[in-house]
């Protein structure tokens, strides 16, 4: 952008009126980068049933109690004791009663995709984990031979074992549809059972390996997934298997199912466009006789992307340098200058394409885009007589002595950057080779073609640059 404050008459400049300032700017006209043709598709099921897939965790525990016990009594006429030849009544008595506790857990190996076509639901997910089995066992006994006791004894064990287990829960079917499980154990499971006997009085204690077999293959209650599917959603299911006979078992179990959405990876990125560009900011009456700042700045947009959405876009403009000079040289002096910039702003607009690196952004806004610069100026030296001689003001030496003892001017000027609001550019790293350049910019001249940036930037020219941040 190229922005010159130019006085207006010669008699503001020769008797030290006030000057009546004309802010004329010339706005650059980019050309939008290429956009390049964004491929998609679209996933449909048989009949125009959309297709949903979610992934899914699935951590789940298992806990059966089992009890049995009760008394039992036998009582039959037995062979004859010698020498006795007649029958005698022979009754055997006992009571027993025993307590198990079968618990396991297992989760999910890895995520595993929940698919849903319409009111038909189904997934597959292969399932590891470790289980506990503990129990107790008491009985006794007594018999009668011809109503004399003989062979009391008692029994009491514990046992305890561990093991892994593995295997399969699965779905498949329309809404509500049954799940399904299938887990084993993994390997042999490491336990023990202590006994203690007591037979006559005489005692002892054996130890004996658990026996294995571990598995739980159920039907499980079904499942209505229309309003859990894309949610946290639980499944318990609770059965309860009543003795068949007298001193049958009773077993009271559990399942219990947490399904956990699994959040799509977050693939983030931030990415810089900057565009910079120089303005000369002057006092004076035309070119030739005039002094002032050249400003160097750049106004940087931070993006955030994640999952291919912008989520931030922040603007700030800063101010790289600034350099005072003078028309001719040593004819006035910058006596001071001051820059300030104003906070990072949101973008009104920060738009990007799916599944395409191309970003649209409007960069203007008033108060945020833009900077400050005050600056003064002040009569220097004979050069500035000189040129009053050369270009024919009348009574140039009384001129000179006027602006002389008017001392130094004061100056302002705030503009909007960079010169267009409206920026395309391929969020792709280094220099996108995108040169936006004024109306007037002059394509003859030299630096044009050999590319010296500080020359094409002082002709009006503005850089784009994108940079990918850690």
């Amino acid at each position: 952008m190229r922005v010159r404050l130019a006085l207006v008459g010669c008699a503001a400049f020769c008797v030290g009126v006030p000057p009546v300032v004309a802010v004329t700017p010339v706005a650059a006209t980019p050309a939008d980068i290429p956009l390049a043709a964004a491929a998609g598709a679209s996933l449909t099921a048989p009949q125009s049933t959309s297709v949903k897939r979610i992934r899914y965790n699935l951590t789940m525990t298992y806990t059966a109690d089992l009890e049995s016990g009760g008394p039992h009594q036998f009582c039959d006429w037995g062979s004859p004791i010698p020498p006795a030849k007649d029958p005698v009544w022979v009754c055997h008595y006992d009571y027993d009663q025993r307590h198990e506790v079968r618990t396991y857990g297992a989760t999910s190996v890895r995520p595993f995709t929940f698919k849903r076509i319409g009111k038909y639901f189904s997934f597959k997910t292969r399932m590891r984990g470790t289980s506990q089995q503990t129990g107790t066992h008491w009985a006794w006994s007594r018999g009668w031979i011809g109503g004399e006791g003989y062979h009391t004894s008692t029994v009491s064990s514990t046992f305890r074992a561990n093991s892994k287990v593995a295997g399969k829960v699965y779905l498949n079917g329309a809404t509500p549809a049954r799940l399904i499980n299938e887990l084993i154990a993994a390997e042999d499971e490491s336990g023990s059972d202590s006994v203690y006997r007591c037979t006559d009085g005489a005692c002892g204690i054996s130890t004996y390996p658990f026996p294995g077999g571990f598995s739980d293959r159920s039907w499980l209650k079904r499942v209505n997934l229309r309003k859990a599917f894309g949610k946290a959603f639980t499944v318990v299911d609770q059965r309860t298997k009543p003795p068949l006979a007298t001193n049958g078992t009773t077993t009271r179990e559990k399942w219990y199912y947490r399904f956990t959405p699994v959040a799509e990876p977050v693939k983030k990125e931030r990415w810089q466009v900057e565009v910079r560009g120089q303005d000369r900011w002057s006092w004076g009456m035309f070119t030739g006789l005039r002094a002032g700042v050249d400003v160097d700045w750049a106004h940087r947009t931070t993006l955030v992307i994640k999952n291919g959405k912008i989520t931030s876009a922040k603007g700030k403009v800063h101010i790289e340098r600034v350099r005072r000079f003078s028309e001719p040289p040593g004819a006035f002096d910058v006596t001071s200058y001051k820059t300030s910039t104003p906070p990072a702003y949101a973008l009104k607009q920060a738009s990007k394409r799916k599944n395409s690196d191309r970003v649209v952004l409007k960069l203007w806004k008033d108060n945020r885009s833009q900077y400050l610069v005050r600056f003064s100026v002040a009569a220097a030296g004979p050069e500035l007589l000189d040129k009053l001689r050369a270009i024919g003001v009348a009574d140039p030496e009384a001129s000179y002595r006027g602006v002389v003892a008017r001392g130094p001017i004061d100056d302002t000027a705030a503009p909007l950057v960079p010169s267009n609001p409206r920026l395309v550019v391929r969020l792709r790293p280094g220099d996108p080779g995108k040169w936006k350049e004024t109306d007037e910019f002059n394509e003859r001249l030299p630096c044009r073609k050999s590319g010296v940036e500080d020359c094409f930037l002082a002709r009006g020219g503005q850089i784009v640059k994108v940079t990918r941040l850690k």
